[in-house]
């Protein structure tokens, strides 16, 4: 929450309360006298679910899948449960990005893999209030945009440099959008570590260790947003 982006994370959630009883569920789904055979559970207190269940992923590789509900798990780059068809979908170490229609006809993006997260650092994430970039080519951007941009990448060191390229066109701190909509892969990981993984161009290289070291000033919402959790 202390995080410079250009929204307040989770700001959109502060008027939803949390359903009755939900922490004492949640230990008790914990409970190993809870459990049937063939389960078990892990009750994270240092991490979010969707991040364990990554992390998981990368530990077991081709001998784990994901199946969730939560379309931010599409992003790993391992055998995902797909379901809506009742099928495991293989690993993919790049992905792909795809719009579908709400039954209102409104558009949505969905894919799988790691391009994904990049198709995210274009248009944010609305359920966490997260921003994405400000302007692509001087325009909003959202699924549509994204999807436009990104459909036909089969790299992601493609995807990285086109979007960051759009961050430090408008001089926006991609690492902090990053750090939003990552999700960790082991233990002590960040999006700081994996983008220096990458083969950015030296331009995107500079610019995300000046992401990292300026002293960015926050956005005056985040800023009274901050002081009033504190």
């Amino acid at each position: 929450f202390r995080v410079k982006a250009g929204k307040p994370y989770q700001g959109n959630r502060k008027s939803k309360s949390k359903p009755p009883l939900l922490e004492p569920l949640r230990e008790l789904v914990a409970d190993n006298s809870t459990w049937l055979d063939d389960y078990s559970v892990l009750l994270h207190r240092e991490l979010e679910a969707d991040d364990g269940m990554i992390q998981d992923a990368y530990r077991l590789g081709e001998n784990g899948v994901i199946c969730s509900e939560d379309k931010d798990l599409r992003m790993t780059p391992y055998p995902y449960y797909e379901i809506d068809r009742g099928q495991v979908q293989p690993s993919q170490p790049v992905g792909w990005v795809s719009i579908k229609h709400t039954p209102s006809g409104t558009p949505k993006l969905t894919g799988q893999g790691p391009l994904l997260f990049w198709a995210q650092m274009l248009m944010g994430d609305t359920a966490d209030n997260v921003q994405g970039v400000a302007r692509y080519n001087g325009k909003l951007c959202g699924a549509v945009c994204a999807f436009d941009v990104l459909k036909d990448v089969r790299c992601i060191n493609d995807a990285s440099n086109i979007v960051l390229d759009a961050y430090r066109e408008i001089n926006q701190n991609a690492v902090a959008e990053g750090w939003l909509l990552w999700l960790t892969r082991w233990h002590k990981d960040n999006v700081i570590q994996y983008m220096r993984e990458l083969n950015l161009t030296p331009a995107n290289r500079d610019f995300i260790e000046d992401c990292v070291l300026r002293d960015w000033v926050l956005p005056k919402e985040v800023a009274d947003e901050r002081d009033t959790n504190e």
